[in-house]
This record gives structure tokens, sequence and C-alpha cells, in this order.
């Protein structure tokens, strides 16, 4: 933070507004540090008070100080939806990445986790390197556990990120005409781009130039090597295929904080075109799109089932879309079947109900008491005061399981309408009454975050996308407050006077 405060513009900036302020550098770090800790607490306690689960990212930020030297910097995130619906994303911890260290991943977080009392209401990780995590996952798995709030395996838990496919993906298509690139760099533009959708805009530029004939002068014949009528066709074929991928990573990436019930329609989509693209009848176009199908079909099957619940919770979508999507995923192995589905969903519900009830009767009947003063604890004692006993017990308790559960309710109803301006979120705020414990499913499955990063940052090769450079150059324990406080003023009143 110094070179900031010490900086001649800035100094001479605020003395055009205040001319009596004195600013010092040390005594700016601790009035911030102070403001952080502060705000800190407050987040801290919404977090623990929420009653409820929340989703975690963790996601690896490079800053290069030259050709062959760089920096690396871990940003753990929790996402929920608080009490308004409103989808929020709040950083934990920002710290520099110690490479040497192969634990460093799993030490950070799990005392992070630690720090801020969550290691027991964690429900999802995602990363872009997930099996590097794996200490982290079996260490909170354990936690769950202990809690009771693990109704299904590690199949939920751990999330591959979603935007670190798409750029495999395209990567996988520009290695199929790397040589061919090689002389369009040469040729057109000056040098590599680290973000896939960029290099793909650059094909379609070089494209337009070859239509117009800006590469058949003898000039440029004779100083490059210009690519051959076959080698653009290579290119027009790859141009296409990774901007279809594109257009539907727009559907997905470029909205502030993209819900998990995005994903399954709009990766089934991708996957409908590329097993057109792969039955064509040119060989190449059919080979490039079998690689980027495989590598889809591999991202679908680890994740189908968090997709495929997150989409459930979906009005537009419940099981109908399931089954419709089981049908067209059958030459995937291992992919859930729809039956599996509705029994994981099921096996979910009945947890939340679980711990919703009890929950409800530690606050509804710790103050009752029979007529000598004594506390009544237990349900049958409950019945045993008003005649009938036992038997009228048994009777509201059969009439209480016949009753249909918010769940089969929520079901049954028809899907609404298809859509494409639809929010999930506002829809929950208004129906979550009707389907007390169904919403609090939406609510943290729609929170899982199916990427670590959106917006034009999920267009990163596999290269970690760079951090802010003024915050990394203000010091360890700045740098960790001003990431985390910025972050954290969505949701958080934060009161910055000093």
């Amino acid at each position: 933070m110094t070179p900031h405060v010490e900086s001649y513009y800035f100094r001479d900036f605020i003395a055009s507004l205040n001319p009596s302020l004195t600013l010092d550098s040390n005594t700016t770090k601790k009035d911030c540090l102070k403001i952080f800790e502060e705000a800190k607490l407050k987040a801290k306690r919404t977090l623990n008070n929420m009653g409820r689960l929340i989703a975690l990212s963790v996601d690896v930020l490079t800053c290069y100080k030259n050709w062959n030297a760089s920096y690396d910097f871990m940003c753990l995130s929790t996402h929920f939806i608080d009490d308004s619906w409103k989808f929020r994303k709040w950083i934990l911890r920002f710290r520099r990445y110690d490479m040497w260290r192969s634990d460093f991943i799993d030490a950070a977080i799990l005392k992070s986790l630690d720090d801020w009392n969550l290691e027991g209401k964690v429900y999802s990780l995602t990363s872009r390197n997930i099996d590097a995590c794996e200490e982290t996952v079996e260490s909170i798995k354990s936690k769950l556990k202990e809690k009771n709030r693990l109704p299904l395996d590690s199949r939920l838990f751990s999330v591959s990120c979603c935007a670190e496919m798409f750029g495999s993906m395209a990567q996988d298509a520009f290695q199929e005409i790397s040589t061919i690139i090689s002389k369009l760099e040469k040729l057109h533009w000056s040098r590599s781009e680290s973000m896939w959708h960029i290099t793909n805009s650059k094909l379609k530029n070089a494209l337009e130039m070859e239509t117009l004939g800006k590469f058949n002068s003898e000039d440029t014949r004779r100083d490059y090597d210009v690519p051959s009528a076959d080698e653009w066709e290579k290119v027009r074929i790859v141009y296409r295929l990774v901007e279809n991928a594109h257009n539907v990573a727009k559907q997905v990436f470029e909205t502030r904080h993209s819900t998990a019930n995005k994903f399954l329609y709009n990766l089934q989509e991708l996957r409908a075109n590329l097993i057109l693209e792969a039955t064509s009848s040119v060989s190449f176009a059919s080979c490039v799109a079998k690689i980027m199908l495989r590598r889809l079909d591999k991202y679908i099957k680890e994740t189908f089932l968090v997709l495929a619940i997150a989409s459930v919770m979906d009005p537009r979508c419940k099981m109908q879309y399931i089954e419709y999507i089981s049908r067209k995923f059958e030459d995937i192995d291992g992919i859930f079947p729809s039956g599996a589905v509705l029994e994981a969903v099921r096996t979910i519900y009945a947890d939340y109900v679980s711990h919703g009830i009890e929950m409800d009767n530690s606050e509804g009947t710790s103050n009752l008491k029979t007529e000598e003063g004594n506390p009544i604890n237990d349900k049958e004692e409950q019945f045993q005061i008003f005649p009938g006993g036992q038997e009228y017990s048994e009777f509201v308790q059969s009439n209480n399981q016949s009753k249909k559960s918010d769940l089969d309710s929520y079901l049954e109803e028809p899907v609404l309408p298809w859509d494409e301006n639809f929010n999930v979120l506002l829809w929950w705020k208004s129906e979550a009454p009707k389907y007390p414990n169904v919403s609090k499913i939406a609510r943290d499955f729609l929170a899982i975050p199916i990427s670590v990063a959106t917006s034009h940052d999920a267009y990163y090769y596999l290269e970690n996308r760079p951090p802010d450079h003024h915050v990394i150059t203000s010091g360890a324990e700045m740098m960790n407050a001003l990431m985390c406080c910025r972050s954290w003023k969505s949701g958080l009143k934060i009161d910055f006077e000093f």
C-alpha cells in the first residue's frame, strides 16, 4: 500500500480535496486493517448464523514478473444465496501461493475454514484442479459426516471448473492447426493470446482478410509462408467449431453470477452441435469435433449429478428435462439415469426436512410442561396427556405421513414455459413460502459455482488469470484486506469512516 499512498500524484490529489489532511502510510494502513477486522467479524457472523450450507471455490491467479519468473496467488471464496435471494460471492482469503509446498492449497483452505468456523458448513468445493484439493475434500467430508450432513457421497462435493473445460476444449482444437497458427502469427498478428476467444477472433479476422485477397500480393508471398487453400479450410473449420463453443460459453459465463441451473441445458446444446459436426463427411471437421466432444463428455460425466439436481431446481425444467436429457446421454458411460437423479433429490430432501424438524422441535417444544411443571421432551409423552394416548399419537403420525410433501407438489406441477430472460432466484423468492423445504435445496444447489471464474475471466487458457497489480503490491495483509472487503461490500454494510 505504501507506494500508492506515498505517490506524488496521489498526495497532490488528496491535497486538492483537503489541504489540511496529512497522509501517513503507516497510519493509513493501520486504519484500513482495523476496518477489515471489523468487517470480517460482521461477515463471520453472517455466514455462521445463516443456518444453511455454503459452497466454496478456490482459484489460483498468476502475476508474471518477466518471461521466466512468476508469482501465484490463491483466492478462496464462498458462494451463497442470502435471505433476500441475492447471489453473493465473498472472498475468505487471498494470499501468496507457495509453489514449493505440494500441500499448500489443502493447508491454506483448512486453516481458513477453521478461522471462519465453516468446516462443518461446506457442501461443495469448485477448483480448476480439483485433484489438488483431495485432502481438503476428505477433511470437510469427515466434518459433514460428524454432523450427519452428507446424504450423498463425494460425487456431489467436488466440482471441476467449467471454464477450465472450455479452455482445454478450445486448446485441443487450436492444437490441430498449431502449425498454421504459427504462420498466421507471423503474417497477421504479432503475439499469441492468453484468452481463447481472442485467438478465435483473430482467426476470424485472418479469414476475412484472406477472402479479400489481402495475402495474395507477390511481396507477401515472398516474405511470408502464406497458408495454402487446404490450410485455410482447416482454419475455417476450427474457427467454426470454437465459435460454437464460444456462443454457449457466453450464455453461462457472461453474467455477473451464473446460477448452477444454467449449465446442463447449455452444455447439451453444445454437445448436440458437436455430435452433428462429428458426422461430417469432411474428415478433418469430424476429427476435431470428436476431440472436443470427448473433452465435453468427460466433464459432463464428472459433474452430471450436480448439474442435474440444479436443473431440477429450475421450474422450467424439473424432472421432465432430466428424463428428456438422460436419453441424450445414453452413449456416455456412467451417466446417472433419471431415476437415480430423482432418488438423489429425494435423499437430499429427506435430509433437509429432518434437520429442519430437529431445529423446529428444539425451538418449539422446549417450553412445554405438564400440569406438575415438568418439561415434556418426548412426542409420545405429549400425546399421553390427551385422551386416547398412544392410539391418537399413531393416528396423527399416519395422517402426517400421508400428507403430500412440498417436493411432490413442486415436481407434479407443470413446468413453466421457456423464457430466456427467466430469473430463477426471483421466482424462488416469491415461491419459497409455498415450497419451504425445496426452496432450501434450491438456495444451496443454485449457489454452487460450476466455474471459478465468470465474465471475461472465464476465457483464459490453462494459464491462470492475472491478479490486480495494484492490490498485490500493497503487502500481504493489505492485499488480503482489500480483496476481501471489495467482495464483502456486496451484501455487507462496511463502515469506512476513520
